[in-house]
C-alpha cells in the first residue's frame, strides 16, 4: 500500500514512482494506492480506520506525508488565515507519524512491514514563480520551513524502529536538483518519480528482501526468498490440462512458503502477510539494487 498525500496520489501518473512499483510487482502482488491530495498527518491519522481493514491488511505500507504539515503558519502577508489551515507544528507532526506507525501495526496484528519517506525539498525559485504576485504576498511553502519536518520524520522513524527513505537529502544530492521537481517546486517530475522509485526498491531490497518479486526464471529455479508468481508461467502450463497446471503451481507455492496446501487457491493477503511476519528474523546481505530494479522477466519477449 502507498499511503500519503498528493505526492502519493499522483504516483500512478505515467512515469511516476507508484506506477513503476506496480509494474515491478505485476503477477506477484497488488499495489494499492491510498494517496490523498492536501492531507496532512492529522488527516492521515484520522483516515486510518477507514483505509486499513484488518481482513485485507497489506504486507508492506509505504508512508509519505509532511509537505502539507510544513505550510507556513498564519499570519502571512497577502493570505487569509485559512491558507495555512494544513499547518501542523513540528513536534505534533512527529507525534502523529509515530501514532500512524502504531495504528498501522495494530490494524495488521503487528505483521505489516512499514517504510517511511520524508518530505521532498521545495525548489524556492520555482515555488515563488508558482505562487504569483510575490511582491504582494508571502510564499506559503519554503525549503527552509520544510527542513525541520524532514528531521522530525527521520527521528520518528528511528524511534518507531522502521526504515526511512530520506527523499530530501536524496533530491538535494542529485546533479540536477531542479529537474526533479515540477513547475510548482513541490511535486516530483517523471525524473523525480524515477528517483523515488529506485529509493523504494533499494529500501525493500535492504530491509525486506523476501518481499521482492520473483521473475518466472527465479521461480522455476526455486528462488523461494522472493514473492512467487500468482499463477504459473505459460511455459509451465500443460495446455491439455490447464486447470491441473494451475492447481499444481498453487500447491507448490503453498508448500514452499510453508502454508497449508490448497486445492486451487490464488494468493491472498494472508499469504503475503505470512511472509512478512518473518521478515527481519534472518536477513541475508541485500543484493545489488539493479538485481531488483527493474525486474527482468525472460518471458516477456515471447508474449503475443
Amino acid at each position: 500500500m502507498l499511503l500519503g498525500d498528493s505526492i502519493t496520489q499522483r504516483s500512478f501518473l505515467p512515469g511516476q514512482w507508484g506506477a513503476r512499483i506496480a509494474a515491478q510487482y505485476d503477477r506477484t502482488a497488488d499495489v494499492v494506492l491510498r494517496g490523498y491530495s492536501g492531507y496532512n498527518s492529522v488527516c492521515l491519522l484520522a483516515a486510518l480506520p477507514t483505509v486499513m481493514r484488518p481482513a485485507d491488511a497489506p504486507a508492506l505500507i509505504i508512508v509519505q506525508v509532511g509537505t502539507n504539515d510544513s505550510v507556513r503558519p498564519a499570519p502571512l502577508r497577502g493570505h487569509p488565515a485559512e491558507a495555512s489551515r494544513q499547518h501542523v507544528p513540528v513536534a505534533k507532526y512527529k507525534e502523529n507519524l509515530k501514532e500512524i506507525v502504531k495504528e498501522l501495526r495494530a490494524s495488521s496484528d503487528g505483521k505489516a512491514c512499514i517504510i517511511i519517506m520524508t518530505p521532498t525539498p521545495i525548489d524556492d525559485e520555482k515555488r515563488a514563480g508558482f505562487e504569483r504576485d510575490q511582491h504582494l504576498r508571502d510564499v506559503l511553502w519554503t525549503d527552509k520551513h520544510t527542513q525541520p519536518y524532514v528531521s522530525a520524520c527521520v527521528a520518528a522513524a528511528k524511534e518507531s524502529k522502521v526504515p526511512v527513505i530520506n527523499l530530501y537529502d536524496t533530491f538535494k544530492q542529485a546533479d540536477d536538483f531542479s529537474a526533479l521537481l515540477a513547475g510548482d517546486g513541490m511535486h516530483p517530475t517523471a525524473q523525480g518519480g524515477e528517483l523515488i522509485y529506485r529509493q523504494v526498491v533499494q529500501a525493500i531490497t535492504r530491509h525486506y528482501p523476501r518481499l521482492q518479486p520473483a521473475s518466472a526464471t527465479e521461480w522455476r529455479n526455486a528462488a523461494v526468498e522472493r514473492l512467487p508468481l500468482d499463477l504459473p508461467d505459460f511455459k509451465a502450463v500443460d495446455f491439455d490440462n490447464v486447470h491441473g497446471s494451475i492447481i499444481s503451481h498453487r500447491q507448490s507455492v503453498d508448500a514452499r512458503q510453508g502454508l497449508n496446501p490448497t486445492s486451487a487457491s490464488v494468493p491472498g493477503p494472508s499469504d503475503v502477510v505470512e511472509l512478512c511476519s518473518e521478515v527481519g528474523a534472518s536477513k541475508p546481505p541485500p543484493p545489488p539494487l539493479d538485481e531488483m530494479s527493474p525486474r527482468e522477466d525472460d518471458d516477456l519477449g515471447e508474449m503475443y
